[in-house]
């Protein structure tokens, strides 16, 4: 028997186009080969042997399909969008809205209850009947006394029988003892310190007087000394000699100016030597007479500067995650595409003739399918147009897109994670021409609240649309923290135009 799944790999290799199309007809073609080789055997074999031939290659058939078409797995991400349009078949036929009935509880009869068997009576209380006290007569007392003397004595002589067994009383020290002996630990203490720097109490009255140095402010003028004399200086500007002098005795005197030439170090002042120079303070400019301001006239040939503008100093967008899933047919597999959203607050007149006021607007991008969503999502307070709020979705595709284009959109829906099915919005979506289609929100008090709850609280938005093949796909978008600034935001500022 020939090896039918060899052959028909060898052959698909060979050819190099392995699309579905293109196997089929390598099949059929094996097909009329095994049966035209059957045909031509004489003797014509049995018919099991031909059924059994055509039952190999049917078999073998099925073993190549299935290597080119392997079977889904669990963690299929295809399988999100399957569960999305499979919500939206289950729930097309429903109303947008309604609200449920209770249903009446079922009537249940009552059984009555059995009374309970009366307790038992209490019986009465009835007292017991305690022991006689013992009778603690004279002549217990007498023989108590003879085996113990610790009353005898003291009972007859008309003293405290129980004196020996009393708790004497303490003595108590006096409080001029505690204090004289706080007044002996003081003077100690200080006699010792007085001892310990004996040292430097005999030294002081032999040590030199050091020179404090004059303030920065009269470091020029130096005081006087002994009779208000000054210091004067020689005319060459050699500083002049401090006379004074210290005596044993602890006193200073002061002979007079000095003669003749300083000598190393000798009778001078250190103090300009170890302290630095007192800081000048600046001349403080008198103000020139105002005039008017010239602006500076660029040269010839030089451009002049521009100051930056005011969006390069605003924050830069961060991108939320967004994935692009589509469909599997049975000629093209299903693909999942990521991309980025990015979510901004921009001003959109709400309708009419009213001025603009804060939307919010997302850009997604899915650079794999060459495919741009530009949503923008406003209130609406055009009167003509019954609806609450409006979502305008505006879809970019390649001219080699292979869908065709965006033929249709389905109802947008609210989703707590990616992997969630989500609740759809109450509303009604329209296309308006190519690409450019409008979700117009129900605009009646329940359905406007639940809305509005789905938009602020939920973290991702499905949008599920039809290519004009027929094929479906599904934009998946996440709000992320930029996302919930964004709504929470231009949800405020609805708010506050509806309540003015």
């Amino acid at each position: 028997m020939a090896d039918f799944v060899a052959v028909l790999k060898k052959t698909l290799d060979g050819m190099g186009d392995t699309t579905p199309a293109m196997r089929a007809r390598v099949y059929d073609k094996a097909r009329s080969t095994i049966a035209a080789k059957l045909a031509a055997l004489n003797p014509q074999p049995p018919a099991a042997v031909a059924e059994r031939q055509t039952k190999s290659l049917e078999d073998a058939i099925a073993i190549v399909e299935a290597e080119f078409n392997p079977p889904p797995v669990e963690d299929d991400p295809l399988a999100e969008l399957e569960n999305v349009f499979t919500s939206i078949a289950r729930n097309k036929d429903k109303p947008a809205y309604s609200r449920s009935t209770p249903e009446p509880e079922p009537y249940r009869p009552v059984t009555p209850v059995a009374t309970p068997p009366a307790a038992a009576p209490i019986p009465a209380y009835a007292p017991q009947q305690r022991e006689p006290l013992p009778d603690f007569s004279a002549s217990d007392d007498d023989e108590a006394a003879e085996g113990d003397d610790r009353f005898g004595e003291n009972a007859a002589d008309g003293g405290d029988p129980f004196a020996n067994t009393r708790q004497k009383p303490r003595k108590r020290i006096s409080g001029g003892l505690i204090a004289a002996a706080l007044a002996v630990a003081v003077v100690g203490a200080g006699g010792y310190a007085l001892w310990s720097n004996r040292d430097a109490f005999l030294g002081s009255g032999s040590d030199t007087a050091t020179e404090t140095p004059p303030p920065a402010n009269e470091a020029a003028t130096p005081p006087p000394a002994n009779g208000g004399q000054a210091a004067q200086a020689p005319a060459n500007g050699e500083p002049g000699k401090f006379t004074q002098r210290m005596t044993a005795d602890g006193k200073e005197v002061d002979p007079g100016p000095a003669s003749g030439s300083n000598g190393v170090g000798e009778g001078t002042s250190v103090a300009a030597l170890t302290q630095p120079a007192p800081a000048t303070p600046p001349a403080t400019p008198e103000p020139a007479p105002a005039t008017p301001a010239t602006p500076a006239t660029p040269a010839e040939g030089t451009p002049a500067t521009t100051p930056p503008a005011a969006s390069e100093n605003a924050p830069v967008a961060v991108g939320q995650k967004a994935i692009f899933y589509e469909e599997r047919t049975n000629v093209a597999q299903g693909s999942a595409e990521p991309g980025s959203v990015v979510w901004t607050v921009v001003q959109e007149s709400p309708g009419g003739d009213l001025p603009p006021e804060p939307a919010i607007r997302a850009e997604a991008t899915i650079p794999g399918k060459d495919i741009q969503l530009r949503m923008t999502i406003r209130r609406n307070a055009d009167k003509t147009l019954p609806a609450s709020h409006i979502l305008e979705m505006i879809f970019l595709t390649p001219d080699s897109f292979d869908g065709g284009g965006i033929e249709n959109i389905l109802r947008v829906a609210m989703k707590s994670s990616e992997q969630d099915a989500g609740n759809s919005l109450l509303g009604i979506p329209a296309k308006i021409a190519d690409g450019f289609f409008l979700v117009a929100l129900n605009d009646t008090k329940a359905e406007v609240d639940a809305n509005l709850n789905l938009l602020r609280r939920q973290s991702w938005i499905d949008v599920p649309v039809v290519y004009k093949s027929g094929r479906r796909a599904l934009f998946t978008l996440e709000k992320g923290i930029p996302g919930d600034k964004v709504f929470e935001e231009a949800m405020k500022a609805w708010q506050a135009k509806e309540a003015g």
